[in-house]
C-alpha cells in the first residue's frame, strides 16, 4: 500500500497580459472622464466617510487610517484602526464581523515572519503541519488529496485571491501594512475557499511625498536570520514607486544523522508596487512579485515511538536513534530535496464617480515546483525514497467592483469576478518495500486540471435609523472544474505501489451565498450584531484516487452559520474588548476519510461537521506607552455520524473499531469517527502580547515586548487516538531593545519559545511502520517554533 504523504503541492503561470488589458481598458474610459481635472493639478484624493482627511489610499484604492507618527507605539483612538473586511474602508468596531488584526508593528514585536507565525497572534487560527495549505479557522480546515480541492481558509494579498496551491511556500509577510483574520464563512464577497474564514492581507502601498529607505535584520541561533530592505522612490508629485525585498533562512530543525545534514530552509521574495494618480479621481496601483523556496538535508519525520525490537527500532538505532516525545532526529538515506518558484503581476484602477468608486482588479499569477521530493519511509533502506512531485499551476483572475461612498440610507458593494487555473502535475514514487528482494515498486501520475468560475456578489447595510443597521449579501456564481489523472509503472517496477487505475472527472455546479444581520448600537461605545451565513467551498474532482470505488466528484462544502457578538470600546477610544459565540454546521465538510475498497485515504466528504463556542478579544492602548493584544478561544468542533476512518494501532472492537475484508483479500479496520474532535485544532487557546516603551531621555527609548501562548490537547486522529496527539502547551517570547525617539534605528535581544516548551506540529502513523511489521508507531513534523531561538535584530530608517 502507498504511505506516501505529500509535503509541498505546487504549480506555475505564464503571462496572459490580456487579463491586464482588462484593467488598462478601465483606466482609459475612466481617464476620459477624468479631463476636469488636470494631471498635474490634482489633489491627492477625496475621503470617503470614516477615514481622517490627510489618509493615504490603500491598496483598494480608497483611503486608510493614517500611519502612527514616528514613535511607533503612540497611543491612538480605535477609530483609527480600519478595516476593509466588507471590501470598504471602516472602522474595526463598526463591522458585524469577528476580525482580528494584525498590525506592522505586532509583526515587528513578535518576529512574526510568514502566514504561519499568525497563529501566535490569532486564536482562531491554526495551521496543521505548519503550512500554509492546512491553515484552520476554528478547527477548520483540512490536508487535501485532490489538486483541484481549495483550501477552507482564503489568502488575499492585495485584493487578489490567491489559490492555496499558488505560493512558493507560505506568503511570506515582508513590507506589510496590516492583516486581517475574519473568521466564520466569508463567501458573500469573497468567494468559494473561505468556507472557515479568511486573511486579508494588506502591503505598504508607495508614498509620492517621500524618499525612504527601511532596512532590518534579525539573526538568531540554529543558523536562522531575516533580511528585509525597502527603497520607497516618488517619481512625481502624483506617482511613487516602492521595491521590497526579504531573505529568510528558517531555523534548522531536523537532524540526519546517517547523511549528517541539518534541514535548511530558504525564501528569497522581491515585491514591486508603484502607484501613480494622475488626477484626483483616478488611480493605478501595479504590483509585481517573485518567491523562490528552496529547502535541502535534513528529514522531514522524526519517529518518536516505536516498539522496541521491531525492525523500525533496529533500523533507527543503526544511528544511535531511540524514539522519544522530544525527538528531531531521523536517520533516512534518501533525499530531501524540493524547490519552489512562484510570481505574480496585478494591476489595480480605481475612478471616482463622486457617488461611488469602480474598481478593477487583474491578476496573473504562476507556481513552478520541482526535486526528488524527499524521503518517505524514515529509515535508511530503500523502501520509497523517491517521492518526485513536479508542477506547473497558471491562474488567472478578474475582478470589476462598485463600492459607494456614504450614503443616508444604504452603503453597498457589488461586482463580477471571474476566475481560471491550469494545472499539470507529475509524480513518481519508487522504492524496494520487499527487501531483501531486490524488486522496485512504484508508479508515476500525470494529472491535467483546470478550473473556472463565475460569480456576481454584493453586499447592502441599510441604516434603518442612527443607530439600527441590517445587513444584506448575496453571491451567485458557477464553478466549472475538470481533471484528468494517468498512470503507469515506474521505469524498472514490477509493479505499483496503489492502483494504476485512470481517473477522469468533470462537475459543472451552480452556488450561492448568502448573509444576513442586524446591528444594533446600544450606546455611543457599544455595539451588537447578529448575523446568520450560508456559506460555500467549491466541489472538486478526486484526481488523485487509486481506485474506481471511490466517488469521482467531491461535494461542495456547505457551511451554515449563526454568530452573535458585542464590539465595545474603552479609556476615551483607546482599548476595544469584543466577544462573540457561533454555532456553525458544515455539511459535506471535504476531508480525508478511510476506503474500505482499498483499505487507504482518499479525498471525500464526511458527512457532517459541527463548531460552537466564543471568543473574546482586548487590544489597544491602556496608556500612551503600553499596548495590549489578547484573545481567548473556546472552541467545541466535531465529526457528525457516517465519518469511517481507519481505527487507530490499540483501538479494540469495544471502542467500535471493526474489522472489513475487501475485494481483493486485504483485511482492515475501520470506525465512525462521529463526536470525535477535529484533527489539528485545540478545545481552548489563548494569545497575549504587550509592548511597552519609555523615553530613556531626549533621543532614546526603552522598548520591551512580551507574547505568551496557550494551546490545549491536540489531536491529530479522527479515530481520537490518545497516543497520537500532544498535551497542552504554553511558548513564552519576548523582545527587548532600545531605539531612536524618532523610530530610525533599534537594536534589540529577542527569544522565542524561552523556556524551550518542545511543540510538535503534527503527528501520525509511521508511514512505514506497517511494511516493517510494526503498528504501535508515530512520527512527527517540527518546525521554527518547537525549540529555542535567541537573536539579535537591528533596524535602520532614514
Amino acid at each position: 500500500m502507498a504511505f506516501y504523504l505529500s509535503k509541498l503541492h505546487v504549480s506555475r503561470l505564464n503571462p496572459y497580459l490580456i487579463m491586464l488589458a482588462c484593467g488598462s481598458g478601465l483606466a482609459t474610459m475612466a481617464a476620459s472622464y477624468a479631463q476636469d481635472t488636470p494631471p498635474g493639478g490634482a489633489t491627492p484624493a477625496v475621503p470617503p466617510l470614516h477615514s481622517p482627511p490627510d489618509a493615504p489610499r490603500s491598496s483598494t484604492g480608497v483611503r486608510q487610517a493614517a500611519a502612527p507618527a514616528p514613535t511607533p507605539d503612540k497611543a491612538i483612538n480605535l477609530s483609527q484602526v480600519v478595516v476593509t473586511a466588507a471590501k470598504r474602508t471602516e472602522s474595526i468596531q463598526s463591522v458585524p464581523i469577528p476580525v482580528t488584526v494584525v498590525t506592522l508593528n505586532q509583526l515587528q514585536n513578535q518576529g512574526l515572519n510568514d502566514v504561519q507565525d499568525l497563529t501566535h497572534a490569532v486564536p482562531g487560527l491554526t495551521a496543521q503541519g505548519g503550512s500554509s495549505e492546512t491553515l484552520q479557522i476554528r478547527g477548520i480546515g483540512t490536508p487535501d488529496n485532490a489538486r483541484t480541492a481549495e483550501s477552507s481558509v482564503g489568502i488575499v494579498l492585495d485584493g487578489v485571491a490567491l489559490d492555496s496551491n499558488a505560493s512558493a511556500g507560505p506568503p511570506q509577510l515582508f513590507d506589510v501594512a496590516r492583516i486581517e483574520v475574519l473568521e466564520g464563512p466569508q463567501g458573500t464577497l469573497f468567494g468559494r475557499s473561505t468556507s472557515a474564514g479568511l486573511l486579508n492581507i494588506t502591503t505598504n502601498a508607495p508614498d509620492p511625498s517621500k524618499t525612504q529607505v527601511i532596512l532590518h535584520a534579525d539573526q538568531g541561533s540554529r543558523d536562522s536570520g531575516t533580511r528585509t530592505a525597502v527603497l520607497n522612490l516618488p517619481t512625481s508629485t502624483y506617482s511613487a514607486l516602492r521595491l521590497s525585498f526579504a531573505n529568510t533562512k528558517e531555523p534548522q530543525t531536523v537532524y540526519n544523522d546517517y547523511q549528517h545534514s541539518w534541514n535548511d530552509s530558504f525564501y528569497d521574495s522581491f515585491r514591486a508596487r508603484y502607484l501613480w494618480q494622475p488626477t484626483d479621481k483616478l488611480t493605478f496601483n501595479l504590483i509585481g512579485d517573485f518567491t523562490r523556496y528552496s529547502e535541502t538535508g535534513g528529514g522531514d519525520w522524526p519517529v518518536y515511538q516505536s516498539t522496541p525490537g521491531s525492525r523500525l527500532s533496529q533500523l533507527l538505532a543503526v544511528c544511535g536513534i531511540v524514539p522519544s516525545q522530544d525527538n528531531n532526529h531521523v536517520c533516512q538515506d534518501g533525499p530531501n530535496d524540493n524547490h519552489a518558484k512562484s510570481d505574480g503581476v496585478s494591476a489595480e484602477v480605481n475612478y471616482d464617480l463622486g457617488n461611488a468608486t469602480l474598481t478593477s482588479i487583474s491578476s496573473l499569477r504562476r507556481l513552478r515546483t520541482w526535486g526528488p521530493g524527499g524521503d518517505a519511509d524514515s529509515t535508511p533502506i530503500n523502501l520509497l525514497n523517491i517521492n518526485l512531485g513536479n508542477a506547473d499551476l497558471r491562474n488567472e483572475s478578474q475582478e470589476f467592483r462598485l463600492t459607494s461612498s456614504d450614503n443616508d440610507f444604504v452603503d453597498y458593494v457589488a461586482g463580477l469576478y471571474y476566475f481560471h487555473s491550469k494545472q499539470l502535475y507529475q509524480t513518481l514514487q519508487v522504492g524496494q518495500p520487499l527487501l531483501p528482494l531486490p524488486y522496485v515498486l512504484g508508479q508515476s501520475s500525470l494529472t491535467n486540471a483546470r478550473e473556472r468560475s463565475y460569480a456576481g456578489f454584493g453586499e447592502a447595510t441599510l441604516k434603518f435609523t442612527p443607530t439600527f443597521r441590517g445587513v444584506i449579501g448575496l453571491r451567485y456564481g458557477n464553478d466549472d472544474i475538470a481533471a484528468d489523472t494517468d498512470r503507469a509503472l515506474a521505469p524498472g517496477a514490477i509493479a505499483p505501489f496503489t492502483g494504476l487505475v485512470a481517473i477522469n472527472g468533470h462537475v459543472d455546479h451552480d452556488y450561492h451565498s448568502l448573509r444576513l444581520g442586524l446591528q444594533k448600537d446600544l450606546a455611543d461605545n457599544l455595539m451588537s450584531y447578529v448575523t446568520f451565513t450560508k456559506g460555500y467551498k467549491g466541489p472538486a474532482v478526486n484526481d488523485q484516487a487509486t481506485t474506481n470505488d471511490v466517488p469521482v466528484i467531491i461535494k461542495p462544502e456547505i457551511p451554515i452559520s449563526w454568530e452573535a457578538g458585542l464590539k465595545t470600546t474603552w479609556l476615551e477610544g483607546r482599548l476595544g474588548l469584543n466577544g462573540s459565540i457561533y454555532h456553525t454546521r458544515y455539511e459535506n465538510y471535504q476531508s480525508l476519510l478511510f476506503d474500505p475498497g482499498s483499505a487507504t485515504y482518499v479525498y471525500g466528504n464526511a458527512p457532517s461537521v459541527t463548531i460552537k463556542g466564543f471568543e473574546v478579544s482586548a487590544f489597544g492602548h491602556l496608556n500612551p506607552n503600553l499596548t495590549l493584544n489578547m484573545g481567548l478561544l473556546y472552541n467545541d468542533g466535531r465529526y457528525g455520524p457516517g465519518y469511517y476512518v481507519s481505527c487507530a494501532p490499540n483501538q479494540t472492537l469495544a471502542e467500535g473499531c471493526k474489522p472489513f475484508t475487501n475485494a481483493m483479500g486485504v483485511t482492515a479496520t475501520t470506525t465512525d469517527a462521529a463526536g470525535h474532535p477535529l484533527i489539528g485544532a485545540p478545545k481552548v487557546k489563548v494569545t497575549l502580547n504587550a509592548t511597552y516603551t519609555h523615553a530613556l531621555n531626549a533621543r532614546l527609548d526603552g522598548f520591551i515586548s512580551g507574547d505568551a501562548l496557550y494551546t490545549s490537547r491536540i489531536y491529530f486522529d479522527p479515530a481520537y487516538d490518545p497516543a497520537d496527539s500532544t498535551g497542552s502547551h504554553v511558548t513564552l517570547g519576548t523582545k527587548v531593545g532600545v531605539r531612536a525617539h524618532d523610530g530610525r534605528w533599534g537594536a534589540y535581544l529577542y527569544v522565542r519559545n524561552l523556556t524551550n516548551e518542545f511543540l510538535p506540529q503534527y503527528r501520525f502513523v509511521t508511514p512505514s511502520g506497517i511494511v516493517l511489521g510494526d503498528r504501535n508507531t508515530y512520527t512527527q513534523t517540527v518546525g521554527a517554533d518547537s525549540f529555542r531561538t535567541v537573536g539579535v535584530s537591528f533596524d535602520l530608517n532614514f
